[in-house]
């Protein structure tokens, strides 16, 4: 493993801790130059998908998975407040952390959102960020470079939190997490990239 991807692994909590924060902040570089911010684009919305973790891996693409929330372990934010939801969306591949495998995920209930960090090993949903407003069109999902679900609204606009895949030539498949800013038009993606997990 390449030591730029070990100090991934090991600096992932605070790549995680500090994702959260809502305003935008100034592209950081990773292990690679490209793609940067300013030519990351936000594929078409499409319907939420009901696809299975198992069709994707026999189909050997990135896409979003639905999980069955009754199985879920929902740990409580702050105040408490984690929406009443009987799925979990995810981006997947998971990414390697060093907690191991996470998926960025989120939850609604139809008129809210909520974003967090989904464990398959240990069947764990840690909310990361206060209960949020969908957008009047935000019932929706992106597959593609960027991927995941939802568009709420913020106090510095509607964002959608988003995993960004890349097939790298140096590193392989490698992924990180970031937000899609509406108003800005813009990626704001985390410094660290991490290894696809299977």
């Amino acid at each position: 493993m390449s030591r730029l991807l070990r100090r991934s692994a090991l600096l992932g909590l605070s790549a995680v801790l500090g994702f959260f924060a809502l305003a935008p902040t100034a592209a950081q570089a990773g292990p690679v130059a490209k793609p940067d911010p300013g030519t990351v684009s936000l594929g078409a919305k499409m319907s939420v998908p009901a696809t299975t973790i198992e069709a994707l891996q026999a189909s050997g693409k990135h896409g979003i998975v639905k999980i069955d929330a009754k199985t879920v372990t929902f740990n409580s934010y702050n105040s408490g407040v984690v929406i009443a939801s009987v799925n979990l969306y995810c981006p997947y591949p998971w990414l390697d952390t060093a907690y191991g495998p996470l998926g960025q995920c989120s939850v609604t209930d139809g008129v809210q959102a909520q974003v967090g960090f989904y464990s398959p090993l240990t069947d764990v949903f840690n909310p990361q960020g206060p209960v949020l407003p969908l957008a009047s069109d935000g019932f929706a999902c992106f597959e593609g470079t960027l991927t995941g679900c939802f568009i709420v609204g913020s106090a510095y606009g509607d964002v959608s939190y988003l995993t960004e895949y890349q097939d790298n030539p140096v590193y392989g498949p490698i992924a990180r997490w970031g937000n899609w800013n509406y108003d800005a038009n813009q990626w704001f993606p985390q410094p660290d990239w991490h290894v696809q997990v299977l």
